[in-house]
């Protein structure tokens, strides 16, 4: 499998997780990707550990590209840069303080490249405290569009960093991450790449490991703020699929991730 892989990392506040990140991803069995890491305006030590871990594993060989933006941007903006940047055939966003199954490359690539598929998404671990909670991804059905409306009911994950898709298709059809909205982005992104795909399968087996004890992601620092955005970002995503041809089945799972996102 000659198909390079870019994996797009982004750094903020993450100085006690981005060792153990950027080791899972050294260690990897499949070794042809390449790395971009995004620094958000860290204020703690992640870009000396980062650099630390980066230089250690020089002899690999690994390409790395390091982008550190002047001013705080958010994830939206982080995650877009390291988009711009990419060469890969394949893209994977990994977040620096989760980590991945030593062998999550290989066998997503293998899913990709074996089936021809534009997406390819694999089972999840919750970790908190230190107890794995195991997240089985696997729906019953296989042709894109019921698997986007799953998606949009969140019989899916709206997570980014479980799939691994092709770069082609968010070049194909101009998708960018949605500016200002930190919360939610993953479902704007990722919706659309659903719907744009030709095929999509899943590995049933958990690769990632979701971090759950990070007090500074946004996911457990809620407030006013991201409730709103999340809110924007549901109306994103509707404001896309009304664009599209009238599927009544779509626009129902897409009134269901409404329903869910105001509760």
């Amino acid at each position: 499998m000659n198909n390079k892989i870019s994996l797009i990392i982004p750094v903020y506040g993450v100085e006690k997780y981005i060792e153990r990140c950027c080791i899972s991803i050294f260690e990897q069995t499949y070794k042809n990707f390449e790395l971009i890491f995004v620094n958000d305006c860290s204020k703690d030590k992640s870009e000396e550990i980062l650099l630390d871990v980066i230089d250690r594993y020089s002899h690999i060989g690994i390409n790395i590209l390091y982008f550190k933006h002047e001013v705080n941007k958010g994830i939206s903006a982080t995650r877009e840069t390291g988009l711009n940047a990419a060469t890969g055939d394949y893209v994977l966003y990994v977040d620096s303080d989760d980590y991945l199954a030593l062998n999550a490359l290989e066998l997503l690539i293998d899913g990709a490249i074996r089936t021809d598929a534009d997406i390819v998404y694999c089972d999840f671990y919750e970790v908190k405290d230190g107890q794995k909670r195991q997240y089985d991804q696997s729906i019953q059905v296989n042709v894109p569009l019921l698997i986007t409306e799953a998606f949009l009911r969140s019989e899916i994950s709206w997570v980014l960093w479980n799939k691994l898709f092709r770069r082609s298709l968010i070049l194909k059809h101009n998708i960018h991450w949605p500016v200002d909205v930190n919360v939610g982005e993953d479902l704007v992104v990722m919706s659309q790449l659903f719907f744009y795909s030709r095929k999509i399968v899943h590995v049933n087996k958990p690769l990632y490991f979701y971090n759950r004890d990070n007090i500074n992601s946004y996911i457990n620092s809620w407030n006013k703020e991201s409730a709103f955005q999340n809110i924007k970002a549901i109306q994103i995503t509707n404001n896309f699929f009304e664009r599209q041809v009238a599927n009544f089945s779509l626009l129902e799972a897409l009134t269901m991730a409404k329903l869910m996102a105001r509760f």
